[in-house]
């Protein structure tokens, strides 16, 4: 099972790519910018948002209210750093020091790249039978020679993963500890061991939205293709919404059929669904 959800996630990176793109372009939802350190401060006395652990009990509601069966969740978390000058061994530290406040060092693959500009380091774990990890540091000079640099790490947690508020306070914590701006996103994916007409997906979407007091956005663009839909929306009880196409959104259900596989698929995700479906 978790290689299937593997394959169905196959461009996973390229939708995230894609996602930051579209909210660097569009001005959609930019990282809030953290305080700046004094010399000599705790990262512990910073005081900040998080909403991974509730925003994840929320979407397991709706999948509740939606009779399907969870597979697995997706949580990323990114974030940036301006004008500090890291090497390739700095980076290298960063993304292992990461995993091994994680749990997740031993057994972890890096692969490092190198450009006169542009340095990256990923870290891969998948040992793990209930949570693998990928962690990216991107580090470049733009035009004008100022550093950039971007960290982040994709968590993909199969079943019912227990210790997601433990996973998001170590991970935020370290975000700031290292001076990163942070923001996420949560996919759930899950499963019904029947296909379903459109009728009936839209039926189980429309149920879906309003266990969690959502509502499609009107105007919001619904997309429908054979048996795959999409509906975009908001809901009071999920954190930070984006701004799309002129309304608040934090709220995204897609659903799909598979003839082949005599099953049906359903993914809710916020701000946006970042997984391939």
């Amino acid at each position: 099972m978790k290689k299937g959800w593997r394959k169905i996630l196959g461009a996973f990176g390229i939708i995230i790519v894609l996602f930051m793109s579209i909210a660097i372009l569009m001005d959609l939802h930019v990282p809030a910018k953290l305080p700046e350190k004094n010399e000599g401060e705790n990262v512990q006395k910073y005081t900040y948002k998080k909403g991974i652990g509730e925003d994840h009990l929320v979407l397991l509601t709706a999948l509740a209210a939606s009779k399907g069966s969870l597979e697995y969740t997706n949580i990323t978390i990114w974030g940036q750093s301006i004008g500090e000058n890291y090497s390739l061994d700095d980076m290298e530290d960063i993304v292992l020091d990461c995993a091994r406040l994680l749990g997740l060092e031993e057994g972890s693959i890096i692969e490092n790249f190198q450009e006169e500009y542009y340095n990256q380091v990923k870290l891969i774990n998948q040992d793990n039978e209930d949570i693998t990890v990928t962690i990216v540091m991107d580090d470049f000079k733009s035009n004008n020679f100022q550093k950039e640099s971007y960290l982040l790490v994709d968590l993909f947690l199969l079943k019912d993963y227990k210790n997601i508020s433990e996973l998001e306070n170590i991970i935020l914590d370290y975000f700031v500890a290292t001076g990163f701006s942070f923001e996420y996103d949560i996919t759930v994916g899950g499963s019904f061991s029947n296909k379903m007409n459109t009728v009936i997906m839209k039926d189980v979407i429309n149920k879906t939205f309003n266990s969690i007091g959502g509502e499609i956005q009107e105007g919001m663009e619904v997309f429908e293709e054979g048996d795959l839909l999409s509906y975009t929306g908001y809901s009071p009880k999920l954190a930070d919404a984006i701004q799309l196409a002129g309304e608040r959104v934090n709220l995204n259900i897609a659903m799909k059929s598979s003839d082949d596989l005599n099953k049906a698929f359903i993914w809710i995700g916020t701000p946006l669904i970042a997984t391939d479906y």
